[in-house]
């Protein structure tokens, strides 16, 4: 994500964190009190800060002493219920609160304005909960309707990642000037595992298959790869690049071989895309073109995915690794961009194998729609009077697949607010669905 999407102002006054339960699960992660600690043991840079091209960093540093890119979505789908197999939402409708949609009912789960809010997973758990950025109220963890909070400091970013490979979400948090923290919720026990305050950061897989990491963006220092170790408390650091643009835009995903780890691909500006996989290079350009956005996507059949891209001197195009690179071909050259909301891939009707369909919202208003498996169909979606702020994907209509679509749009709409479309919905019928007359917070 963009750190300018994540910056909300400190409070005057940085109160030290007030860990939830600090009394009863011990304060061996800071002092007697229970505050963190001023520095980390590992803390992930004050070294090197290798001020060179992608293709020219080959230092593996892994043992120093290793889904939103761009915009905040104010909608989270997922199985917030495990009461049933369908997904629900979760809406930051801004001053209005958090709101909660299950079977075609609102209920408020809070009345505070959220700065953020993302979805995970708790060890144990059968279903998904969402952990919220209340500002100066500091960080909240949300299951089922409970509120725990977990820190009084507010968070500039963060993100759901399984780093401790234990099979369950652990938070990796921007605190600024903090640094990086890492909650554990099994324990509600925080690990400064940077002192730096990074741009951003995002979920990896790109180490060992399987095997998630935390990615940080650090001004100067480049891009670090951060997981803990399975069997002991000990850290591991990894300087993938010292080559850092404040405008990076980042995804992982399985674009080489879905039977391998992930690869990072990364906007270097006028460096071009390039694509990380410890198997080639580590570092290949795989596009000279700079970048607005960049997104994953799944064509073609299989298990790999393909890669979308927003040419900043225009066009949007799609991208497959052909073995040594990626072949791109042209969408559109119709102008989505940077001032319309980005696209969002969904499997529209899962008679395809799999291959997903991208909805395209225009600058101009109204969004078309890309179909590789439709002989790469791009035809008109919504009309021109309806202008998209974000829209986000889900299986709310438990179709075993992620088939629907919460889509937002702006007061300039003709009829604003949220709705949910899904191909073939059940019982809602073919369509489209209005939820709700308020627009949720957020853009992209």
């Amino acid at each position: 994500m963009k750190k300018s999407v994540w910056v909300f102002a400190l409070a005057a006054v940085m109160a030290a964190f007030s860990l939830a339960q600090a009394q009863q699960n011990g304060a061996a992660k800071g002092d007697q009190n229970g505050l963190p600690p001023e520095q980390a043991l590992n803390e992930a840079p004050k070294i090197l800060g290798v001020d060179m091209a992608p293709a020219s960093v080959g230092e593996d540093i892994s043992y120093y002493p290793y889904n939103s890119s761009l915009g905040y979505k104010g909608v989270c789908m997922a199985n917030f219920d495990y009461f049933d197999a369908n997904d629900e939402l979760l809406v930051d409708f801004g001053t209005l609160g958090i709101w909660y949609y299950n079977a075609g009912v609102w209920t408020q789960q809070s009345g505070v304005n959220p700065e953020s809010m993302v979805t995970m997973e708790h060890p144990g758990a059968s279903d998904a909960e969402i952990a919220v950025d209340f500002g100066t109220l500091g960080l909240w963890y949300w299951n089922e309707g409970s509120w725990t909070q977990l820190s009084g400091v507010n968070p500039e970013g963060m993100f759901a990642v399984d780093d401790d490979w234990d099979g369950d979400d652990e938070l990796q948090v921007d605190f600024g000037s903090l640094g990086v923290w890492h909650l554990d919720i099994s324990g509600y026990a925080w690990t400064q595992i940077s002192g730096l305050n990074p741009y951003y950061g995002l979920r990896m897989d790109a180490g060992q298959y399987g095997y998630e990491e935390g990615c940080w963006l650090f001004p100067s220092v480049g891009v670090w790869c951060m997981y803990k170790s399975n069997t002991s408390d000990y850290w591991y650091y990894k300087q993938l690049t010292g080559t850092v643009n404040y405008n990076d835009d980042q995804v992982s995903a399985h674009f080489t071989n879905a039977a391998q780890a992930e690869d990072l691909v990364m906007d270097f500006d006028t460096l071009g895309i390039w694509l990380y996989n410890q198997l080639w290079g580590p570092w290949v350009q795989i596009s000279s073109m700079s970048p607005n956005r960049l997104k994953e996507v799944m064509f073609v059949g299989g298990t790999d995915d393909e890669l979308l891209a927003e040419n900043n001197a225009g066009g949007l195009y799609w991208g497959n690794w052909n073995g040594s690179t990626f072949a791109w071909t042209l969408i559109t050259n119709l102008d989505i961009g940077p001032g319309a909301a980005w696209c969002e891939s969904f499997d529209l009707d899962g008679t395809d194998s799999g291959d997903e369909e991208v909805i395209v919202p225009m600058t101009a208003g109204g969004a078309y729609k890309f179909d590789y498996s439709a002989g790469s169909t791009f035809s008109s979606w919504i009309a021109t009077n309806y202008f998209v702020n974000f829209i986000v994907k889900g299986d709310y209509y438990n179709k075993g697949r992620d088939s629907t679509l919460a889509v937002a749009f702006n007061s300039s709409s003709g009829q604003p607010g949220l709705w949910l479309y899904e191909k073939d919905a059940n019982p809602a019928g073919f369509g489209w669905t209005k939820i709700s007359t308020s627009i949720p917070d957020g853009w992209y």
